[in-house]
């Protein structure tokens, strides 16, 4: 028997929009046989609107992450541009988060820019949380290349294409106005 528990949920207006690629969310986690790694995706502005929120999902108990956003990025490599903030953190138990940044980042409407997650989890090593057609549970998850990445030192980056062309990153921005590829709220 499994029991679920919904704590701190949020107004679906608390934000002006969202740019997110796991719509279905997380099936599985995905690493190197190590507790550290890297997720992103690169998404495309569809407003001028800060980032305020980053929203992932932490796969362990005692799961430490480090969220870097980037602007004015180039297609492929989520960690070009420029480093335009920072968040880090940890969080006790296995579950979905949302985490406000301590200062907005800026962003401009028609432009790309990234949110790269650190993840430290202690003890399991698959520590990535992201999306996958499953049959008969997510069998209508989709992906683009050019979308998500993963990395297993923060530097070379590869895209989640060559791994699953169904799969995407389990990592949400919340602010900037979706645009084409994203799914809106505001």
């Amino acid at each position: 028997r499994r029991i679920t528990c919904f704590c701190g949920i949020e107004p679906v207006d608390n934000f002006t929009g969202i740019c997110q690629y796991d719509e279905l969310g997380a099936v599985g986690s995905f690493g190197n046989n190590s507790d550290t790694f890297w997720g992103a995706n690169i998404f495309t502005a569809g407003s001028s609107d800060p980032v305020s929120a980053v929203s992932t999902w932490a796969v362990s108990s005692d799961c430490e992450y480090e969220i870097s956003i980037y602007t004015g990025v180039t297609a492929g490599n989520p960690v070009s541009g420029t480093l335009a903030g920072t968040e880090t953190g940890s969080i006790d138990l296995p579950g979905y988060y949302t985490i406000l940044l301590g200062a907005p980042v800026a962003v401009v409407e028609g432009e790309m820019f990234s949110v790269v997650v650190k993840y430290r989890t202690p003890g399991y090593n698959y520590p990535l949380p992201y999306e996958y057609a499953e049959p008969d549970y997510t069998s209508a998850a989709v992906a683009l290349p050019g979308q998500s990445f993963y990395s297993g030192d923060g530097t070379s980056w590869t895209d989640f294409q060559e791994q699953d062309k169904t799969a995407n990153a389990c990592i949400k921005a919340f602010g900037p106005a979706s645009a084409r590829g994203q799914t809106g709220i505001g």
